[in-house]
């Protein structure tokens, strides 16, 4: 059930990049946002280049199984991944999450006949979304490398969802690769004003910017893998990170609750 009179994170980031799939209530969220956060569209946007061009990338590399665990809401600019997955890997298999109502709706009707592809309503802050049984049919988890991309997901995640799903991750095939883009404020001050401004703009919809010392300490894939620079600015943090690399599983920890949409 779609309801236009209270803003989604999804419709708020499809107003920002300029897509068309928004209302009045999303506008105005987004306009309060650029009030107090001037770069908020920039680093949406930024987020899908960093994965594109990520994609490719690994594409090139042989990549051929994908697993998007926020899927977008349609714009102006290129919006699913699986076309430049395909380019290079023309038999590849894609799954999309779209937990929010209008996202999944949008995502079954433009993906409905795309060879290769697969579109879930599934929460990536809850337990056992590997184990899904699309996921599980149609990408081959064990024996082939997966891309699982995370493009502003851990903003909307509890500290204990991210940490859960990061221990879930590394038991895909050797090879897998998690792509990751999360928007981050290493000035408290600063994050404290603009989740002020989102809390009466849209409540419980929008993210508190967490530190890039917060995000690292959520898990140890994380601690050395994040990367940003030293601006006190918010702004986009991204990694690359092979799943399959030693870390030590870490204890579940920080505030819990459900995310926000």
């Amino acid at each position: 059930m779609i309801d236009a009179t209270r803003p989604t994170s999804a419709r708020i980031e499809n107003r920002l990049i300029g897509g068309s799939d928004h209302y009045p209530a999303d506008r105005r969220a987004a306009d309060a946002l650029l009030r107090v956060d001037l770069a908020a569209d920039e680093r949406v946007i930024a987020a899908h280049e960093f994965v594109r061009g990520a994609v490719r990338q690994l594409a090139r590399d042989g990549a051929h199984q994908l697993l998007d665990l926020r899927c977008p809401l349609p714009s102006w600019r290129p919006y699913w991944w699986h076309p430049f997955l395909m380019q290079r890997q023309p038999l590849a298999r894609i799954v999309y999450c779209a937990h929010d109502p209008m996202v999944f709706a949008h995502a079954q009707m433009m993906l409905v006949e795309a060879p290769g592809v697969r579109v879930i309503d599934a929460d990536p802050g809850t337990p056992g979304l590997l184990a899904h049984p699309v996921v599980q049919s149609h990408l081959n988890l064990v024996d082939e490398p997966v891309v699982v991309i995370a493009s502003g997901l851990l903003d909307h995640l509890t500290d204990t969802a991210v940490t859960r799903l990061l221990d879930e991750l590394p038991v895909l095939a050797p090879g897998s690769v998690l792509v990751l883009a999360t928007s981050v404020c290493r000035d408290a001050g600063r994050a404290d004003r603009i989740a002020r401004t989102m809390d009466h703009a849209a409540p419980g919809v929008w993210p508190r910017l967490r530190t890039p010392e917060a995000v690292k300490s959520l898990h140890p894939a994380l601690s050395s893998g994040l990367s940003c620079t030293d601006t006190d600015e918010p702004q986009l943090a991204t990694a690359l990170l092979d799943l399959a690399a030693p870390a030590v599983p870490s204890e579940t920890s920080g505030a819990d609750g459900e995310p926000a949409d």
